[in-house]
């Protein structure tokens, strides 16, 4: 899981499992948890495997602003109770994390580039149409990124891929949509690195 999937849940099990009365820094937790919600949308991107935790972060809101107007507090049985609907409704994101990919140790930034070749003296088995046969060749290079250049995808047309994958595993199609949210640390059409000395 992510930075802020992560910190959403903590924030509501804080202040379902806070000992009662609540102070009203804690009976504010949900509030942040929302906010945190939005940044979360913005920054990280949505994912469906977050929907429960969404729906469960907006209720929770609601109903904490509403007993600090009424000046009352949940109960101590109703607090355990959301904490296990708590723990179902991270347990889909947690199962299904947007992958996170380890940054190369070399000295030197790592660029990437995607070639699709065609060769014409073959046909495509695969498309199921009359058509020469297609390939991608993907390249991995020192670079020196520009300040513009933005981080490679860990999955090229995840929006092909993912659903195609998801369908051999008689899965949903949206399933593996999450993999479109990942990256890898290298920068994609970055300008190969200028060096005196060999590559690696």
């Amino acid at each position: 899981m992510r930075l802020l999937e992560i910190v959403i849940p903590l924030l509501l099990a804080v202040y379902l499992l806070w000992p009662h009365p609540r102070l009203r820094t804690i009976r504010l937790a949900p509030s942040i948890a929302l906010i945190l919600t939005f940044l979360h949308l913005a920054v990280e991107g949505y994912r469906w495997q977050m929907i429960p935790l969404y729906a469960l972060t907006l209720l929770l809101t609601i109903s904490s602003l509403i007993k600090i107007k009424l000046q009352t507090d949940w109960s101590r049985a109703a607090s355990y109770l959301t904490v296990i609907l708590l723990a179902v409704s991270t347990a889909l994101p947690a199962l299904l994390p947007v992958p996170a990919i380890t940054k190369p140790s070399g000295s030197l930034e790592v660029g990437t580039i995607i070639f699709e070749l065609t060769d014409e003296s073959r046909k495509e088995i695969y498309s199921g149409k009359d058509e020469a046969r297609s390939f991608m060749v993907q390249v991995w290079y020192p670079a020196n990124p520009l300040p513009e250049s933005k981080k490679a995808p860990w999955m090229s047309r995840s929006d092909v891929y993912a659903p195609a994958i998801s369908s051999f595993l008689n899965m949903p199609t949206f399933f593996l949509d999450h993999l479109a949210l990942a990256k890898t640390p290298a920068y994609m059409d970055a300008p190969i690195a200028e060096t005196s000395t060999r590559f690696p």
